[in-house]
């Protein structure tokens, strides 16, 4: 199988990576990669980008060194409503949303509750793929 884009991937604007979205670009280019998709951590997580970034990201160019950039997040979830955390005018600037729990709330969320955010998540139109 030859994987041509990868949906899920983090800049510098998530603590924890740190190759900026032009270094990603960059290692696209060298694996043959099409397209990319910018879907840094939101921000209720302390290593998450700022509301700022994702407003941003809509001034990316649709192409970069011939690699498709899709835009996106990894938005929390917050509580077994589905809400996340990215608010609706930086969710229109989305491509797509990545709906995850990344374990932050411990405690708050029991079994059910989180199948129950998950599920609530996925009435979102522009949720395309659940995370870990």
């Amino acid at each position: 199988m030859k994987i041509e884009v990868d949906l899920h991937t983090h800049s510098n604007y998530s603590a924890h990576s740190y190759s900026t979205i032009y270094e990603n670009v960059m290692y696209a280019v060298k694996k043959g990669l099409k397209g990319i998709g910018i879907t840094d951590h939101g921000p209720v997580i302390e290593d998450g980008g700022h509301v700022w970034h994702f407003h941003a990201l809509k001034d990316l160019p649709e192409f970069a060194e011939g690699v498709r950039l899709f835009k996106g997040i990894e938005a929390s979830l917050l509580n077994a409503d589905g809400k996340m955390d990215i608010d609706k005018v930086n969710a229109h600037n989305m491509e797509y949303i990545i709906a995850s729990y990344h374990g932050s709330f411990e405690g708050i969320f029991t079994k059910e509750d989180l199948e129950s955010a998950y599920l609530n998540a996925m009435e979102n139109p522009q949720v395309k793929i659940l995370g870990h």
